[in-house]
């Protein structure tokens, strides 16, 4: 299974997305969801979105991008297998009075999406890995002792490479060597 960030990864990196339509995916994002989905490998979103948390659009609005998400990758005849989003504030940023503002295990790069999804989907960890363009999808995978495609798009022309098993241009690419 492959769990896959949203934003510089599978989405153009736009910061927090406030207009539904603001949310377009990269090129070649629709071809790798349904390559995946083609050799029947699980796509798996696994996204921090602490834009409810901050004030900037109430909680909904994050389903309603996620939405956009699965319609866009229809039209390129993909879908994702499962949607799991932390809603969360880091904790360094406390303070906040909100229903999101709690400690979790759900942030990456905690593992409680991962964990949740394994769960939900009964699939099998040995064979997992991950893709994302920020230090905190290295570290998911890293956690978990998984191995980490970070891409070359959103932030990670410019994110530390530590960690990361391979270095690729997009997601394409990405899926294309988590699940040769």
């Amino acid at each position: 299974m492959a769990f896959l960030d949203r934003d510089g990864t599978l989405v153009e990196e736009r910061g927090y997305l406030r207009s539904i339509d603001d949310l377009v995916l990269l090129p070649r994002a629709g071809a790798a969801v349904r390559w995946l989905n083609e050799r029947g490998v699980a796509a798996v979103l696994t996204t921090n979105q602490s834009g409810a948390a901050r004030g900037f659009y109430a909680s909904s609005h994050i389903d309603a991008l996620h939405a956009r998400l699965v319609a866009l990758l229809a039209q390129e005849g993909a879908h994702l297998d499962d949607v799991r989003v932390c809603r969360h504030l880091p904790p360094e940023e406390g303070g906040v009075v909100s229903p999101f503002n709690v400690s979790c295990r759900c942030r990456k790069p905690g593992p409680g999406l991962v964990e949740d999804a394994v769960a939900a989907l009964d699939l099998d960890l040995s064979r997992a890995f991950v893709v994302g363009d920020k230090p905190a999808d290295v570290g998911l995978g890293v956690g978990l002792g998984l191995p980490v495609a970070l891409v070359l798009t959103g932030y990670g022309k410019t994110t530390a490479r530590v960690g990361a098993s391979v270095v690729v241009d997009d997601v394409l690419d990405a899926v294309m060597w988590g699940a040769a």
